[in-house]
């Protein structure tokens, strides 16, 4: 228990939410859900790959800005596959695509600092 106390208020949510979607995926059928609660459960899995992306890259030293950017062009990828995988019409082209897309508006944001000129 001493580990769970020790930890902060933004793991405490981001652990409940895991745990929420864990339960809500395993005991239901997604045909007799509601429209909305799939979308808050598909908008709840990209917050947690942001959240989780976020954690792991504050392990190699990146700057707040450039984590805060790779987390959320990474998590907007994922959301998009996620949608169109959902809608059944995601290709490997369409993969393919994102990905291209994903490194070169990386590659742009490591390139140039995410500073606000004068």
């Amino acid at each position: 228990m001493k580990f769970i106390q020790n930890l902060s208020l933004r793991h405490k949510i981001t652990s409940g939410i895991l745990v929420l979607l864990v339960i809500l995926f395993t005991t239901t059928q997604p045909k007799s859900l509601p429209l909305a609660v799939l979308i808050l459960a598909m908008a709840a899995v990209v917050w947690l790959i942001a959240a989780a992306g976020y954690a792991l890259l504050g392990v190699f030293g990146l700057s707040t800005r450039k984590r805060l950017a790779l987390t959320a062009s990474t998590a907007a990828v994922c959301g998009l596959i996620i949608i169109l995988q959902a809608a059944g019409q995601l290709t490997l082209k369409d993969l393919l695509g994102f990905l291209l897309v994903f490194a070169i508006a990386w590659l742009y944001i490591s390139r140039f600092s995410l500073r606000h000129s004068p």
